[in-house]
């Protein structure tokens, strides 16, 4: 049996230096110190729970105790044994925020985000909440997402933060959201919810700043969309009507949602535009609001198409002024009042939401003139004598000053939908970066 290796004296070990462990030792003779062997070594291995550690232990079993031995004598095997890991009908898996918090943030997503985000009817998604018979985890977690988005779309936190209670916060939300998902496996069908669900994340994370997650999150999303073929017309044309259209209305969603993202941050681009444009006329969510101003904002990112930038290596073809001309007057053209269509009875059952799409429209309008201003400013186009205002270097002060004019006669909720993208789009920002112009 191997003997021990005996301790260092106390100065070898305090210097860290290698001991022979006489008495006294070499390196103790040679610098004339006292050799001591007082000092006593600490046991190894584990040294038992921290004090805080024992405390957190107490308060867990006083929050749930275990079952004694009475108690559990009484329970069924079955019961103890082969515990299946996802949710069934009548298992008790329940959410861990009130459905009432659920549906506060549902019914603002309804009268105040579906008119830009037209892809999930709340009625419908609450119904499937309460059903109790049948707990969808997918369902749960698209109900959390869709409100961790709201509230951070809303910025319900800087607003409302005396009525918000702190059990329900955006990132309460966003955990309860990845704990169902989490309960999905691999063999769970793919579905819109999934789509829906890593969308919803992208907005979280994008208002949160977030830019890495909400990414991944776009990129997640973008594969689903590959997955069920939303971008391929002769799946959507097999698809039944109803279907179809909210198939449609998912891919504009999320193309403009990664035009716009992608372009502020520098991002290649995935999705390739499809002819289908969403049906303004199909009603999807009891007739509450129109799609009219969400269609005209699909249209506006289909003509201006060419002025994204691009991440490619190949070099971008020169466009010559007319063809900026003609895409100019497109642009302004096709954003028009979405108030027409409330007129007509198309739609919206409040006069806010078509104060909110207008908003939509316009700001988009501006950031996309904006992007035609430095095309023509990297073409060399630009004249300080131009007739055109487009093409003169002082067009992006005179159409951040239209539109903050436009803004400010707007009310603050018709605004805040926006949240990151307002700042993110403004006109000016392109102009500030080249003083010299």
């Amino acid at each position: 049996m191997t003997m021990p290796k005996p301790p260092p004296c106390d100065a070898c070990a305090l210097r860290r230096v290698k001991c022979d462990t006489c008495n006294p030792c070499t390196w103790c003779l040679k610098h004339d110190q006292p050799c001591t062997y007082l000092r006593v070594r600490k046991r190894r291995g584990p040294k038992g729970p921290r004090p805080s550690t024992i405390v957190r232990v107490a308060e867990q079993r006083t929050l749930s105790p275990r079952m004694d031995e009475s108690s559990l004598a009484s329970v069924p095997v079955s019961s103890t044994v082969n515990t299946p890991a996802t949710p069934s009908s009548g298992s008790g898996y329940t959410s861990r925020i009130p459905l009432a918090q659920y549906f506060t943030y549902l019914d603002m997503y309804q009268s105040k985000l579906y008119a830009i985000w037209p892809v999930v009817a709340a009625e419908n998604l609450k119904a499937r909440l309460c059903d109790e018979t049948h707990i969808e985890p997918d369902v749960h977690a698209l109900a959390a997402a869709l409100s961790a988005a709201t509230i951070l779309q809303l910025r319900l936190l800087d607003a409302e933060s005396d009525s918000i209670s702190a059990a329900a916060t955006s990132e309460a939300f966003v955990r309860e959201c990845l704990r169902h998902r989490n309960t999905l496996t691999s063999s769970n069908t793919i579905s819109t919810n999934l789509l829906l669900i890593s969308l919803f994340l992208h907005m979280y994370y994008a208002n949160t700043g977030q830019i890495h997650a909400a990414t991944f999150a776009l990129r997640d999303a973008i594969t689903y969309v590959h997955l069920l073929r939303l971008d391929d017309e002769d799946t959507l044309d097999s698809l039944p009507v109803e279907e179809r259209e909210v198939g449609i209305r998912i891919f504009w969603v999320l193309f403009v949602t990664e035009r716009t993202f992608c372009s502020t941050h520098g991002i290649p681009i995935l999705l390739q535009k499809i002819s289908y444009l969403p049906d303004p006329t199909q009603e999807m969510n009891n007739g509450i609001c129109s799609i009219t101003g969400f269609c005209c904002l699909v249209r506006l990112f289909t003509l201006a198409e060419s002025l994204l930038p691009s991440k490619t290596k190949a070099i971008e073809r020169p466009q010559e002024k007319g063809e900026l001309r003609l895409l100019y007057q497109d642009i302004t053209s096709n954003s028009v009042t979405v108030g027409q269509g409330h007129e007509q009875g198309q739609g919206c059952t409040s006069l806010s939401m078509v104060t909110l799409q207008e908003v939509d429209i316009q700001t988009t309008r501006a950031w996309l003139q904006s992007l035609l201003w430095q095309r023509a400013l990297s073409n060399f186009l630009l004249d300080s004598h131009a007739r055109e205002a487009q093409f003169t270097p002082e067009f992006p002060l005179t159409l951040a000053k239209g539109l903050l004019g436009f803004l400010s006669r707007i009310p603050l909720e018709s605004i805040r939908p926006h949240a990151y993208a307002m700042v993110h789009i403004c006109p000016t920002s392109y102009y500030h970066k080249h003083p010299i112009i």
